[in-house]
């Protein structure tokens, strides 16, 4: 009898909390900022076993802020049994909350939805391309190689950077070879467009290939008009610390002495203090390297 009613008082409190948490994912649809920062902080404080299945209810909402608020906060709980419901939220009548449904489908790495992201790449919404082009790249899907090909042409620059800089996590040579080799041949053009953010974009999307054949290219970012590229060009230099790299692939002559020299002048002869200890870490990670591996 005794056991009879703890687990009768267990379902009622239960019962309860359930009730709270659907009541707190109705309040998602709020215009006000302070108590949607205060509902979303409720939520995220909750266990997954209660915010989840709410949250899964909460895509299904009448109210648009609810839906994308509820995708929004699944990626962040990592709800991988709420891909099913974050897939058909692509479909959403709202371009925001086809955007967080991507955002999360990409954050859970969701092999299952890449057919419908790839889809998503022709979308007449220029901020969906972008969150669809961004989540292929965190699942690194060999499959949306040929469309984020024909994306990374967009005159859209923002298009096109999202579209470059996936290009290197989806590339896969032994799967696709040949698309992964047009691949690297665009994010390689790519480093010489005239927008400062796309040849950004090219250098972090050569990260995902080793920097192939790119230590020259890198090495002539070195003089680029933007401090911004000269940053991110000596961390990658930086990360290329050994002749036996592909990064070398295709050069007359390696010799780790050609980017050596090339950050230690940067670091003595640069006025901008981000690039000097950026040129000055990259020095010191290239000699840690050559001391293990000699």
């Amino acid at each position: 009898m005794r056991l009879r009613l703890i687990l009768a008082m267990c379902l009622v409190v239960t019962a309860c909390a359930e009730k709270e948490v659907e009541d707190l994912v109705k309040r998602l649809k709020t215009r006000d900022a302070q108590e949607l920062r205060e509902v979303t902080g409720k939520i995220a404080r909750l266990p997954n076993a209660l915010a989840i299945p709410a949250l899964r209810q909460g895509l299904h909402a009448a109210k648009w802020r609810t839906r994308y608020m509820s995708a929004k906060l699944l990626g962040r709980f990592q709800a991988q049994e709420a891909i099913p419901e974050l897939i058909d939220a692509l479909d959403d009548s709202i371009g925001g909350v086809t955007v967080q449904a991507a955002g999360a489908l990409g954050a859970l790495q969701a092999q299952e939805a890449v057919p419908g992201l790839i889809d998503l790449l022709d979308d007449t919404n220029e901020v969906v391309q972008i969150a669809a082009a961004n989540a292929l790249g965190q699942i690194s899907a060999p499959a949306a190689l040929p469309a984020l090909g024909r994306l990374s042409e967009s005159v859209v620059m923002s298009v096109r950077a999202a579209a470059i800089s996936a290009l290197g996590p989806c590339h896969d040579s032994n799967s696709a070879p040949q698309q992964s080799a047009n691949a690297l041949r665009r994010t390689r053009r790519a480093l010489d467009d005239v927008s400062v953010s796309i040849r950004i974009a090219s250098i972090v999307s050569l990260r995902s290939f080793d920097y192939r054949g790119s230590v020259d290219d890198l090495l002539r970012l070195l003089n680029d008009p933007s401090t911004e590229v000269h940053h991110v060009a000596v961390q990658a230099l930086g990360e290329i610390t050994s002749v036996d790299q592909s990064a070398w692939q295709g050069h007359a002559a390696p010799d780790m002495r050609l980017i050596t020299d090339a950050l230690d002048s940067i670091a003595t002869a640069t006025t901008n203090v981000a690039v000097r200890t950026r040129a000055q870490q990259s020095l010191a990670t290239i000699a840690e390297a050559s001391t293990v591996f000699p």
